[in-house]
């Protein structure tokens, strides 16, 4: 979209580790990972009480680290005192070609180890070694621990850890709203909590909307599941997303859910596709910028531009976000693309909806109903934006 002599600016405003593979290739892995959380004796929030053994410290010469648990989500109770033993970092370089050879080791052994300072908070992962000991478990580049985890993540891990959610597919063209669903199963002895309020997620759409900037997630209320229990359960996609889901077109969604989805981790990828037609209500709510203005001038088909014309806009009248800095008296103009369901008509005014990077999506004859359509979209993302 242009205004006048000026173009209007559009900004689009856990730790991976990679571990060979074998004939070149690498594979990336999430830790804490399923085996991670699955083959720990123990995993526990734990307070650093004081570290063990004489400095300098190597990874030869490791110090053993003494906490006491906090919160003890599996294997433990609060109140224990663990001892670590071999508190390490990091773990020898492998080569592609050469796999590990015993200079690797050597460098590894040689380098500097820091253990925790006193008093720190640690999300640990171990594997029992006697009746106070542990070792850390050893992920695919060391040892796995999280310093200072914050709530969403320890709730993350104690889901991972005991709650399974066993997901139906999801449709490539869902009917809308789009519904998550299956069965939870509580592994604990103990009740626990399904709490969306802990997801994570990530959302692409296709007016290509920022996460919060439009839509703010309204995650449903936990449940609570008692030991052993199984149960259906289901929520709309639209609770836990950052971005708003209606207009037609692809959509794709990276979720980080406090339970073991479909025994493959915490980790759900959801893509589809919405069909249909354009509903004013949505297309207000899925818009960067929304404005009602007249035709004023129609200009040749410009091949530059693609399957186009560019129109001359006048008269103009901002429903969402007015364009900052515009001088009085400005002359928009628009691609006005062939997928668009109207032709330009001079004189007539129509409501034109635009995606973040500034083009039209849609437009529709202004007239009272569909303004009325169309502000009831934008107060629905109104009172969506403002509750709690």
């Amino acid at each position: 979209m242009r205004c006048g002599g000026f173009s209007l600016a559009v900004w689009a405003g856990l730790s991976l580790v990679v571990v060979p593979a074998g004939a070149g290739a690498t594979v990336a892995v999430e830790e804490p990972s399923p085996n991670t959380i699955s083959t720990s004796d123990i995993i526990c929030l734990a307070r650093v009480d004081r570290v063990l053994g004489a400095a300098p410290f190597t990874n030869k010469n490791p110090p053993d680290v003494f906490v006491t648990v906090q919160d003890g989500i599996k294997g433990t109770q609060r109140g224990e005192t663990l001892q670590i033993l071999g508190w390490v970092t990091g773990a020898p370089h492998w080569s592609d070609v050469h796999g590990l050879t015993i200079h690797d080791i050597r460098l590894w052994e040689s380098r500097r180890t820091v253990p925790p300072a006193i008093g720190a908070r640690l999300l640990l992962f171990l594997e029992r070694s006697g009746q106070h000991q542990a070792k850390r478990i050893q992920g695919s580049n060391g040892p796995v621990f999280i310093a200072s985890p914050d709530a969403r993540t320890i709730e993350t891990v104690r889901g991972a850890a005991w709650l399974d959610f066993t997901i139906r597919p999801i449709p490539k063209s869902p009917r809308h709203p789009v519904t998550v669903g299956g069965i939870l199963t509580n592994h604990s002895p103990d009740s626990m909590s399904f709490d969306l309020r802990h997801a994570l997620t990530h959302g692409h759409m296709p007016t290509v909307l920022e996460p919060g900037e439009r839509w703010r997630p309204h995650p449903p209320p936990p449940i609570r599941l008692g030991p052993g229990e199984r149960r259906a359960y289901s929520f709309h996609l639209r609770d836990i997303s950052p971005v708003p889901i209606g207009v037609p077109g692809p959509y794709s969604f990276d979720i980080h859910l406090p339970a073991n989805i479909n025994g493959q981790g915490s980790y759900l990828s959801v893509a589809f596709r919405i069909d249909g037609e354009i509903r004013l209500r949505d297309a207000a709510a899925c818009s960067w910028m929304v404005f009602a203005a007249a035709v004023d001038s129609i200009f040749p088909f410009r091949p530059d531009l693609g399957p186009a014309h560019w129109v001359s806009l006048i008269d103009h009248r901002f429903l969402h976000h007015e364009p900052h800095g515009a001088p009085r008296g400005y002359v928009l103009s628009v691609d006005w693309h062939r997928d668009l369901p109207l032709r330009p008509i001079p004189g007539r005014r129509y409501i034109f909806f635009l995606d973040r990077q500034g083009r039209v999506f849609h437009v529709a004859e202004m007239n009272s109903a569909n303004l009325r359509s169309v502000e009831a979209g934008l107060a629905w993302v109104e009172q969506t934006m403002q509750r709690p």
